[in-house]
């Protein structure tokens, strides 16, 4: 019996000296020497910033009841991960302005029919899409009234 002797070489790798290093991390004390370096990518702007405070105002609001007896007696509205389970009791309820944006923004859809005579003596129907939030709600305290309002007016008025 012979025995086999397994003999293994160790190929070269990469040594740090063959590779060019592009952006350097440089030591805590160099980069205390100079100046700092601005992320360009991540500033945002002073609007930015006031508008993300205003989103975030809590608002007030009273989510009508159901007007059926099938709909739904609660509504859950998830923003970013901020979930919120709103019941329809006609109750005051506290939620930021973010969540408003969705309840304003939920709408159904539906055709009306208006009827019409023609000049000629003819009868027809005219249709009509007519819009309407699936979940009617009002707005009893807002915090920004002035601009609170005519961003409510604005998120109501777009047929989204």
């Amino acid at each position: 019996m012979t025995d086999k002797i397994n003999s293994y070489e160790r190929k070269r790798g990469v040594s740090s000296d063959d590779v060019d290093i592009v952006n350097k991390v440089q030591p805590a004390s160099e980069v205390a020497k100079g100046g700092h370096e601005v992320d360009t990518d991540r500033v945002y702007s002073t609007a930015q910033i006031d508008e993300e405070a205003f989103m975030r105002e809590e608002l007030e609001i009273i989510l009508m009841e159901p007007g059926n007896e099938n709909d739904a007696q609660f509504c859950e509205v998830n923003v970013n991960g901020d979930y919120r389970l709103l019941m329809r009791n006609g109750e005051p309820q506290r939620l930021r302005r973010y969540h408003v944006a969705v309840l304003a923004q939920a709408k159904q859809s539906r055709v009306r029919q208006r009827k019409i005579v023609n000049q000629d003596g003819s009868m027809g129907f005219q249709e009509e899409n007519v819009l309407s939030l699936t979940y009617p709600f009002s707005v009893s305290h807002d915090p920004n009234p002035k601009h609170g309002s005519s961003w409510l007016r604005k998120m109501l008025s777009n047929p989204v």
